[in-house]
């Protein structure tokens, strides 16, 4: 019985990465709006009840898809503490260029499916991605700002919040 249920898993895991895989192409292409549930099911090779098996709907399926990208943005947001941070965050070449190279791997490693977030999400639940990351990631650079200020009161931290919004969207 173990291994029947076992073969049934692997069965599962299969299907749910078939209907992934031809997503992700699919929403790659042509953008999610214009993919249906039908397109996804013809190109998986299978029905548009297996689908629904699986996933709620078409937005659950394109969700999936960017979670690890959504996942390692987020992750971005978060490791802002300026608690932990020194003043070598100004001053360090290696510091900044380290910075710089988290945000390159980050496009190099999910290109397709940042594209898709940022540029294909009309019509799903991430269509707004973009501005609402980047209002997140200007409230926490401010807020870092502040606890750099106050670790740092000696410092010259006369940044407005126009300039690190205007640094967000850049990133």
């Amino acid at each position: 019985m173990a291994e029947r249920m076992t073969a049934r898993k692997r069965q599962a895991l299969e299907m749910r990465g078939r209907i992934q895989s031809a997503a992700l192409d699919l929403f790659d292409r042509e953008g999610f709006e214009n993919v249906s549930v039908e397109e996804i099911a013809q190109t998986a090779g299978c029905s548009v009840g297996n689908i629904y098996h699986y996933f709620t709907n078409k937005d659950e399926i394109f969700r999936t898809i960017l979670k690890p990208v959504l996942n390692e943005l987020y992750a971005k947001i978060y490791s802002h503490d300026a608690n932990q941070m020194t003043i070598d965050v100004f001053i360090s070449s290696d510091f900044q260029q380290a910075s710089v190279q988290e945000y390159i791997d980050l496009v190099s490693g999910h290109r397709i499916r940042l594209r898709m977030l940022l540029f294909q999400a009309q019509g799903s639940s991430l269509e707004n991605f973009r501005a609402e990351y980047t209002d997140a990631m200007t409230r926490t650079i401010f807020v870092f700002f502040q606890g750099m200020k106050q670790k740092y009161p000696h410092l010259n931290i006369g940044i407005t919040d126009f300039f690190i919004h205007l640094n967000t969207v850049w990133l």
